[in-house]
């Protein structure tokens, strides 16, 4: 008997948002995503290394991600311009779409921030309707914007160094769906990376990066009640000796994704030796860290759901893939996902959402955040690569009922200790190695079982379970 699984449970097998040929020079990069009932809209950046040819892409859903289909990408790609960073948002079925783009001035990047929205039919490409948020003719640099919609206001987050000569956090509200907006707030220290989160009493926060200590990084937050007058709640820091990890040369240990729920939040951070932590706030304890993956990873991003944390993130395998010919053999990667239900406290052991392994080039032009969402007891996940099956860089999406889990739990507990796997099943089931052979055929019950490294499959009546033995 022969058993193909290729995904740990409960995700589906992911599927490429990208309904074109990809040769193995091109790149998919920076995917995001928004939703509402069952529309999601989709952004990331499609860029061709042999031609320079860059867009920020959308795709949108109507039947909750079943299916894809659009045909808006915002070009503004010359011999020195390209679009990127893109983020999106859904309110009202009405959307919005916000990117930088990026010129060589004089042998230096800078950026300008671009804004879209779209009202209806915004699958095609003449719908929408962008324009400059802020426009400096590319004097300053602009970079890594983020946004959060709730009702007729839009407040957009990114870092500029037009007020202070060195790249900081700034903000600026619109209180009339887009077609103004004025800066609420400015940071007055270095930052570079910042996200959103509203809470269910329609607080905001934002977090932040702050490199105004030597050798450390710094993670804050902003607390707004009202959305226009912002509070600093302070930041904790960390020693580091770099933003890079040791095979991703691309400064992933200044991100910081957070989600809120009742006046507390979580951000999701990379340590220095890019192993992945959570940095938790509330205003009686103020901020602690917990560690949750002790494995190189890049662009945790985390939601939560019914005082619940779930993070999607990126880790590092054991292996290398051939790619493409201008790029050295690069590593396997693959996507992952984790969870806490007592608020990061605990976790649960780590479990793939990717079926199979991809590459990511040491030094990637991207790949600085995915998309994650959590909809009560349905995640949401999208992530981009350099190259799989043969091919160049897609972007690929899935989802899961998790609900399913608590299911689950009735039927069987497992944890592992080196090789060691320890299981109580409340049904009979049977473990197979990863090539279809049986290893053990057992009764429901308790067990302690000894295994050699390796991939296996444990069947139970309904339910599939990977484990990996290292």
């Amino acid at each position: 008997m022969v058993l193909i699984i290729v995904l740990d449970f409960p995700f589906e097998i992911e599927k490429s948002i990208v309904d074109w040929y990809v040769p193995s020079c091109y790149l998919n990069q920076e995917a995001t995503m928004s939703k509402e009932g069952d529309t999601i809209i989709i952004a990331f950046i499609s860029e061709d290394q042999t031609t320079y040819n860059y867009k920020n892409v959308i795709k949108i859903s109507y039947d909750n991600g079943n299916t894809f289909i659009g045909d808006f990408s915002f070009n503004f790609s010359t011999n020195i311009c390209y679009p990127g960073d893109p983020v999106v948002a859904i309110k009202n079925g009405k959307m919005f779409h916000a990117g930088v783009v990026y010129c060589s001035i004089n042998n230096q990047i800078k950026g300008e921030i671009y804004f879209c929205s779209c009202s209806s039919n915004c699958h095609n490409n003449n719908t929408w309707s962008c324009k400059f948020l802020e426009m400096d003719n590319w004097q300053y640099f602009k970079d890594k914007p983020w946004m959060l919609v709730n009702k007729n206001n839009i407040l957009i987050v990114y870092t500029s160094d037009k007020l202070s000569g060195y790249p900081r956090i700034v903000g600026y509200l619109s209180s009339d769906t887009g077609r103004t907006f004025n800066n609420v707030f400015s940071l007055n220290i270095p930052s570079t990376y910042s996200y959103i989160s509203q809470d269910e009493e329609n607080r905001i926060f934002v977090s932040y990066n702050d490199f105004s200590q030597v050798n450390k990084i710094g993670f804050g937050i902003l607390r707004s009640i009202d959305g226009i007058n912002f509070e600093d709640k302070g930041a904790v820091y960390f020693n580091y000796t770099s933003t890079t990890c040791p095979n991703f040369n691309r400064p992933a240990k200044i991100t910081n994704n957070i989600t809120s729920h009742y006046n507390k939040c979580a951000i999701a951070y990379l340590d220095d030796n890019c192993f992945l932590k959570v940095l938790l706030w509330d205003s009686i304890n103020g901020f602690s860290s917990v560690s949750v993956y002790n494995n190189q990873s890049v662009n945790p991003m985390i939601g939560n759901y019914n005082n619940k944390l779930y993070i999607l993130f990126q880790s590092i395998t054991n292996g290398t893939i051939r790619s493409c010919p201008i790029i050295e053999r690069i590593n396997e990667w693959a996507t992952f996902w984790v969870y806490s239900n007592d608020w990061g406290q605990t976790w649960s052991n780590v479990s793939r959402v990717s079926s199979i392994n991809y590459g990511f080039s040491k030094s990637p032009s991207g790949h600085d955040y995915n998309g994650w969402i959590v909809d009560k007891d349905v995640l949401y996940a999208l992530w981009g690569n350099d190259f799989r099956d043969e091919q160049g860089a897609k972007v690929y999406f899935t989802k899961a009922n998790i609900s399913l889990l608590n299911e689950n739990k009735k039927i069987y507990n497992i944890k592992i200790s080196k090789n060691l796997l320890f299981i109580e099943s409340k049904e009979n089931f049977e473990i197979y190695k990863i090539d279809g052979s049986l290893v053990k055929n057992l009764k429901k019950g308790s067990y302690k079982i000894r295994l050699k490294a390796g991939v296996y499959i444990i069947k139970f009546r309904e339910k599939y379970v990977k484990l990996v033995i290292s």
